[in-house]
């Protein structure tokens, strides 16, 4: 982990030299809260809402999807941006839901085990494995 202003920052699975916090550092202060299959996802996201005057405070795994929570920088922010940067998440939010957050391969979201994670059929069976062992 990294620190930053006050905040620890894990870095990311798939990003060992850590590039996606380095690329936006402006964008991100908050830590990830998410399993390393959906680095490029949320690197893909960055991105698209680096053009645009937010900083993320959470990103995490909820429900099976990502989950963005951000905060625009100054107070003058018109409705036409404020819609533009909330469908920018939402798109990337509903795109997390088919993407196994283990590995990054194509998933479905799954609610077999004790709580919603979206997986591939391979990480699905190796968690389906370790519950039936405990």
């Amino acid at each position: 982990m990294i620190k930053k202003g006050g905040v620890f920052i894990n870095k990311f699975k798939s990003d060992p030299d850590n590039k996606i916090m380095k690329n936006y550092k402006t964008l991100i202060s908050t830590f990830r809260e998410f399993k390393g299959g959906w680095d490029d996802l949320f690197d893909d996201l960055c991105k698209e809402l680096s053009q645009y005057n937010v900083e993320i405070v959470q990103a995490k795994e909820k429900h099976g999807k990502l989950c963005i929570h951000y905060v625009f920088v100054n107070d003058n922010i018109d409705e036409k941006t404020s819609k533009e940067v909330a469908d920018i998440t939402s798109k990337w939010e509903n795109k997390s839901s088919h993407i196994c957050e283990y590995c990054g391969s194509l998933g479905n979201i799954r609610t077999e085990q004790h709580y919603i994670q979206c997986l591939c059929d391979k990480c699905f069976c190796k968690i389906q494995k370790f519950y039936q062992r405990g």
